[in-house]
């Protein structure tokens, strides 16, 4: 039986958001990215967003701006690091994984996940060592 591959994926904004980290566009959680006052359906999008704020209520301009200050180059190479999917950007900066040409099934969605929480895990792990001992 074939993977069912999809193409709109919450999860692309945890590798969105450590694209943005690691090329330092954006500095941390706390790290603002302004309303540009275009109202939308969702009431909680319709205001300025941190890093933090945008992940918990998933504010899709806050991503899309977010994309466009990553660039095209950088979100390639984040893509091909993290080796996500089919790795294809060709939708757009800001709408290649908004039921777009970025395409990932749940096989690789729980390779992603299992990779990202081990990474952090064991970050983690080495920090609280540093802090006791």
């Amino acid at each position: 039986m074939p993977i069912k591959v999809l193409r709109h994926n919450r999860l692309f904004k945890i590798l969105n958001a450590l694209i943005g980290l690691d090329t330092k566009v954006v500095e941390d959680e706390y790290a603002i990215k302004y309303w540009d006052g275009v109202k939308r359906e969702i009431d909680a999008w319709n205001q300025d967003h941190t890093l933090g704020s945008g992940m918990r209520h998933s504010v899709v301009w806050y991503y899309q701006e977010l994309a466009r200050e990553i660039g095209e180059s950088e979100m390639k190479e984040g893509l091909v690091k993290a080796n996500y999917g089919n790795k294809d950007i060709s939708g757009g900066i800001d709408e290649f994984w908004l039921s777009s040409s970025l395409q990932i099934s749940p096989v690789e969605q729980a390779h992603f996940l299992a990779a990202y929480i081990g990474k952090n895990y064991r970050l983690m792990s080495m920090r609280k060592k540093r802090l006791s001992g």
